[in-house]
């Protein structure tokens, strides 16, 4: 799949004029990518939602990354993907929707925190409110500030 990733790197370049600094980023996306399917995949016509699926909640869980990296990654895979499907060699065109490429952070992910990571969050949160409290109480005349 190497070759195929380097074919399409010159067709961003030399066909859609890319810049270097984001032909080097498709680059480094892809070849991880392709690294985490290898053993999987090794053909393009092999790929499939579940690669997908799986980089995705490796990238989440174990790499920590952003929902905007997870976004800027799955953007380049499925560019990628609808090159090898112009050209006959990717997947089948009906294998992936447009849905499997998109990311978006539910709210349900709050529950993956941890107890003390919970315990500290609502601490910052009670020391806010009460900051906000004795500033608006200040300038309110209700507690006169000390000066130091």
């Amino acid at each position: 799949m190497i070759e195929w990733l380097q074919q399409y790197l010159r067709h961003l370049d030399c066909e859609r004029g890319y810049a270097p600094n984001t032909l080097r980023c498709y680059g480094r996306i892809l070849q991880e990518f392709l690294h985490f399917v290898g053993s999987r995949s090794a053909k393009p016509r092999h790929l499939s939602r579940d690669n997908l699926r799986r980089y995705v909640l490796e990238l989440r869980e174990r790499r920590g990354n952003c929902a905007r990296s997870i976004r800027l990654k799955l953007q380049a895979i499925r560019s990628f993907l609808l090159y090898l499907q112009e050209r006959g060699a990717g997947p089948r065109p009906t294998l992936f929707a447009k849905s499997d490429f998109r990311y978006k952070v539910e709210q349900r992910e709050a529950e993956s925190l941890s107890q003390s990571q919970l315990t500290q969050l609502l601490g910052t949160l009670a020391k806010a409110v009460q900051q906000a409290t004795k500033a608006c109480k200040r300038k309110a005349g209700q507690t006169p500030r000390l000066s130091k």
